[in-house]
């Protein structure tokens, strides 16, 4: 479902694009504004996955390229498609990568159409986020399939994510524990394990547990504390 910001100046032409927009099933939300100012504000605040923009902004001191690019410094994942009676700032619009140019007066077939393929790229975009771990590790960013980690761990203020190659990363646990999802457990104050590869759980002592992992030598510690949680997701 997107939300949608639209960028026109006309009071006539934006409230026709808001008309259309509200019509299409992918489209959960609907915003429209009449200035530059008020575009940049509101993708900040509500960040859109599609902005419809006006380029020819007769009443303003930016024109709707101008507006784009400013919003792509902080959103370079939004779809933008460009409203107009001209063609001649294409060139200058190719810096934030437009998915396309809708010709005044606009053909409501082929608005529709361009809104649903935008929903299907942000669908398939979305799963394919949540199919990853994204990590910072000073100026890298290091993108990790879920289904490949093993455990994280950490130790000091350094998270060390054990996959098919052992990253490390300054994040805080609960912080990464909360991208990954509730298909990844916390069993110690220093561990969070993805319970598909586990192989073994070994009782260590009166309070703590080893886990084992499959095709993976390294192991992770449970507390007795954390012991139930995995009991009954694991259903054992």
């Amino acid at each position: 479902m997107l939300k949608v910001l639209v960028l026109e100046d006309e009071k006539y032409t934006r409230e026709f694009l808001q008309a259309i927009l509200e019509k299409i099933p992918e489209v959960k939300k609907v915003y429209t504004v009449s200035s530059s100012n008020e575009a940049v504000k509101y993708a900040k605040n509500y960040n859109p996955d599609l902005i419809l923009l006006d380029i020819e902004l007769e009443q303003d001191d930016y024109n709707g390229v101008e507006v784009a690019k400013e919003i792509y410094t902080f959103n370079p994942e939004v779809f933008f498609i460009f409203v107009t009676a001209y063609t001649k700032y294409a060139v200058d619009s190719f810096v934030v990568h437009p998915y396309s140019y809708i010709v005044k007066p606009v053909d409501v077939g082929e608005l529709s159409n361009l809104v649903r393929e935008i929903a299907n790229k942000v669908k398939e975009r979305n799963y394919q986020d949540q199919q990853i771990l994204s990590v910072k590790n000073n100026n890298n960013i290091t993108l990790i399939p879920k289904k490949d980690i093993y455990f994280i761990e950490i130790m000091g203020k350094t998270l060390f994510i054990h996959a098919e190659n052992v990253y490390e990363a300054k994040i805080a646990l609960k912080e990464v524990q909360a991208k990954l999802g509730k298909d990844f457990i916390r069993v110690h104050r220093s561990y969070i394990v993805n319970p598909t590869k586990i192989k073994n759980i070994i009782e260590v002592g009166d309070r703590s547990y080893q886990i084992e992992f499959r095709n993976y030598p390294q192991k992770a510690y449970m507390s007795r504390r954390h012991y139930n949680k995995l009991k009954q997701y694991l259903d054992f």
